[in-house]
């Protein structure tokens, strides 16, 4: 049967590994403060475990980072691709401007458990990865079916494995350097990463928002 694709979901991969050493650098005093922050936390877990967990199961993240100049290049180009995946998606942004809402790092602890459930970041048109630190032997992205009707109504595969119409979910084996990019409304997860290698990305939103000069003041009700 020829079948035809509608109401497909986009996403850009590519590798663009010029950035990754700069980025790993700057990013590294980033989680340093990061582990830092989180000693009270540790220090509680103690308390109501019984336990020295360390910091098993702990993704440590960093503050905005957009205004790191050592970082300006990459963001630059993020919002450079991100605008033109907007573009290539079939939107017309003449009258808007694409702003970047968020730029942080998160890495995992190095004894595992570290993850990310489904979720998706509100008020934004794109969701961005860039791989710092990965390797087939840490976690890999997932992302999920937006349409709820589909999913709640799904029959069994024949192939889990395969990639066909009627995956509900879609995976990426991360690697260094690379950029993945998807529409804000995908929601995405990161698996339990194991612990074995060192797992690091810098994650982006973008909004798209009006030109102020195609704006008008709204009546306060």
């Amino acid at each position: 049967m020829n079948l035809q694709s509608y109401f497909a979901t986009p996403i850009y991969v590519n590798s663009i590994s010029e950035f990754l050493t700069n980025a790993l650098r700057v990013t590294d005093s980033y989680i340093k403060a990061a582990k830092k922050k989180a000693q009270p936390l540790l220090k509680e877990r103690r308390k109501i475990y019984k336990k020295n967990i360390k910091d098993f199961g702990i993704s440590y993240q960093s503050p905005t980072m957009m205004n790191e100049e050592k970082l300006f290049p990459l963001r630059d180009r993020v919002g450079e691709l991100s605008y033109q995946f907007l573009e290539a998606s079939g939107f017309d942004l003449t009258d808007h401007i694409l702003t970047m809402k968020e730029m942080w790092v998160q890495e995992f602890s190095s004894l595992g458990g570290g993850a990310q459930p489904m979720h998706i970041h509100p008020n934004t048109h794109v969701s961005i990865f860039y791989i710092l630190k990965a390797s087939h032997r840490t976690s890999e992205v997932f992302f999920h079916d937006p349409r709820a009707s589909a999913r709640s109504t799904a029959l069994p595969l024949k192939d889990i494995e395969a990639l066909t119409h009627g995956n509900d979910t879609i995976k990426f084996k991360p690697s260094p350097g690379l950029l993945i990019i998807s529409p804000g409304y995908l929601a995405h997860e990161f698996t339990v990463d194991p612990g074995i290698d060192p797992f690091r990305y810098l994650h982006f939103t973008m909004q798209g928002i009006p030109k102020p000069e195609n704006t008008t003041d709204a009546p306060v009700l």
